[in-house]
């Protein structure tokens, strides 16, 4: 494979810098849609009793953690037959029926039904993280203590031997 020179690169960059932004395509996301459809009222009070619910059933427990990532992961999953199911009902979801927002590429059904799936399952990891720092250094204090209480007992056993 040939390298590919410098001037190719900086040039490929300076012209991705040069166009239209993420925060461009984002802004026009939110333009382009209508937000007083009530399915995104639908969609926003069964992303927060999920998320709201994951965290509640989750809390105080690792396995339960484990378990609500897993539950959204299979909702993150089901997240295309629901993006073809929406394109053929569009009609029916929204009040406005000449806007099928459940485009072939998914790209709708992902920022607004994935996307907020994904963030909170990050942070679930994120909760799992912590409670597995938080073990580690459980487990090395109670091996530092273990070596401890070792070593003094073999000193305090060398000082009576030493007296006999």
């Amino acid at each position: 494979m040939a390298a590919l020179p410098i001037h190719n690169i900086t040039s490929f960059l300076s012209e991705a810098w040069a166009g239209p932004g993420v925060f461009d395509g984002v802004k026009a996301f939110i333009d382009a849609v209508d937000w007083t459809e009530p399915f995104f009222l639908y969609v926003l009070t069964f992303q927060v009793v999920v998320i709201v619910g994951s965290f509640v059933f989750s809390y105080g427990s690792t396995n339960r953690t484990a378990i609500a990532m897993l539950f959204m992961m299979v909702l993150v999953l089901s997240a295309s037959p629901l993006n073809t199911l929406g394109s053929e009902h569009y009609k029916e979801l929204f009040v406005d029926d000449k806007t099928n927002y459940f485009d072939d590429n998914g790209m709708f059904i992902g920022a607004v039904f994935v996307a907020p799936l994904l963030l909170a399952t990050f942070l679930l990891q994120l909760k799992l993280f912590g409670a597995l720092f938080s073990m580690m250094v459980r487990v090395k204090r109670a091996k530092l203590r273990e070596e401890h209480q070792q070593s003094s007992g073999n000193a305090k056993k060398k000082e009576s031997k030493k007296k006999n």
